[in-house]
């Protein structure tokens, strides 16, 4: 998951001088606030397993 999220990010770069760019910018930022929603909620899951 968390290599497909970087892959996201370098594509998002790619295609960030195309002339709808200010679109593609808004699109990469969804993209990396879902997998940081991603990593938080599984690093709060490993986080309680660790615990008990």
């Amino acid at each position: 998951m968390y290599s497909n999220g970087i892959n996201i990010i370098i594509e998002g770069e790619r295609h960030a001088g195309e002339p709808a760019g200010e679109e593609v910018k808004n699109q990469n930022l969804k993209n990396v606030n879902q997998v940081t929603l991603i990593l938080s909620r599984f690093i709060c899951v490993w986080v309680e397993r660790t615990r008990s």
